[in-house]
Parts: C-alpha cells; structure tokens; sequence
C-alpha cells in the first residue's frame, strides 16, 4: 500500500457573502449554491450533480482580467498576466523590508 501524504493548512474561517457576478460569469455559472470568503480565499459551492462541476468551462482570460484586492492595512490591487509558460502578479508596491537570502549556497542579495 502507498504511503498517504498529508498537507497541513490552518484553518481559517470564512463567511458567507454573494456571489459577485463577474466571479460566476468567468468561471461559466449565472448561480452557486452558496459562496463565502475570507481574507485569502474564496469557495464557490455547486451543489451535488457532478455533472455540473464537469460541465464548467471557465473563461480563463477572463480570470485573469480579473483584479485582486490586498486585504491589508495598506491595501492595493494585484494585476495578473500569464505568458511563455510564467505567471506574473503586478500591481504598485512599498518596500517594507530588505534581507539577504541564501539558495544552494550562494548569497543573493533581495529588497
């Protein structure tokens, strides 16, 4: 028998909200049976027919299109763009820290 790996999340909790309609309309529903969110997260519940999961055909360009909110004190809106096989998050930022990282023993200098 294979070993069974676990992933270790913390729970965080959400709360149930309405559905933005642009959210729906890119991943092809006009409804869920419920949505909730929270700060990091969003769950679009469909119901029970699995035949209504396998029958989404989402508008990935769309997605895409679609802007996030940080969820900070400072706030901010997060652009993305995919392309050449890469997916780019843009948006303006502040530089609220600098350090030094270290990959496969070499120093590389971050800010």
């Amino acid at each position: 028998m294979r070993p069974r790996h676990w992933l270790d999340f913390p729970a965080v909790p959400v709360a149930s909200r309405q559905a933005p309609a642009e959210v729906l309309e890119a991943i092809g529903l006009t409804s869920a049976a419920g949505f909730a969110t929270n700060d990091d997260d969003h769950v679009i519940t469909l119901g029970t027919a699995a035949q209504q999961v396998e029958a989404l055909r989402p508008d990935i360009p769309r997605i895409l299109r679609l802007e996030a909110v940080q969820a900070s004190a400072r706030g901010g809106r997060l652009s993305l763009r995919v392309g050449g096989g890469r997916v780019h998050v843009g948006g303006h930022a502040v530089t609220t820290g600098q350090g030094t990282l270290t990959l496969h023993g070499g120093p590389r200098t971050t800010s």
